[in-house]
């Protein structure tokens, strides 16, 4: 597993395994800005290039992208959880996980900050109670944290309906289930599924990925 330092450290030690859960449509080599076709930039770049020292074994690697990014991927660990021991399990599940598959990370596949942003979501989404039930009241107003979503699929969530970019963000960086979804936005069942759908087709219209 990953053993957590006193001062907030993580640094790999042994290894164990994680999970999976759906993630939202990724962003295609096409949309990632840059001086050229293909070329990210700011925090897309500054993850690809840990994720190469990962690649080559580079333990300094993982712990830079703890000290990095280590917050935000726990933001998003949590707000599926709604709980601090399941979140830094998850953390710990998909740190491991980044650490034995780095290898397998494709630029031209898809963006870094979304393969990263997928196996931390699924690491939560593995270890969240069945019964776990989280009640409009414990969603909080202000937007997530958006920069671990690359630019492009950021934009193209912009441009959707503002119900159907709230019901996407609410069940893919919240995790709640359809039942939860109609409860926090105060409409039947059927038409939140119905925004959810919609949504995720415009998503992958707008990317290429349809």
């Amino acid at each position: 597993m990953i053993r957590r330092r006193t001062q907030g450290e993580w640094v790999p030690d042994k290894t164990k395994t994680a999970g999976g859960a759906e993630p939202l449509p990724s962003s295609s080599p096409r949309d990632r800005p840059g001086s050229s076709p293909g070329v990210p930039n700011g925090a897309e770049a500054e993850l690809a290039s840990i994720l190469e020292g990962i690649k080559a074994a580079d333990r300094s690697a993982l712990k830079h992208l703890y000290d990095r990014f280590g917050a935000r991927l726990y933001g998003m660990a949590h707000r599926i959880l709604r709980d601090q021991a399941l979140a830094e399990d998850a953390l710990q599940e998909a740190f491991v996980k980044i650490w034995r598959n780095a290898g397998k990370f494709d630029p031209e596949r898809g963006s870094a900050t979304g393969w990263v942003a997928i196996i931390v979501r699924r690491a939560a989404f593995d270890l969240r109670p069945r019964d776990l039930v989280l009640e409009p009241s414990d969603i909080p107003a202000e937007q997530p944290e958006m920069e671990m979503l690359h630019p492009g699929l950021a934009r193209a969530l912009d441009s959707l309906p503002e119900t159907h970019r709230k019901a996407l963000l609410l069940m893919y960086v919240y995790g709640l289930t359809h039942s939860e979804l109609a409860a926090a936005m105060g409409a039947p069942l059927g038409t939140v599924k119905s925004w959810v759908r919609r949504g995720a087709a415009a998503l992958k219209e707008a990317l290429g990925d349809g």
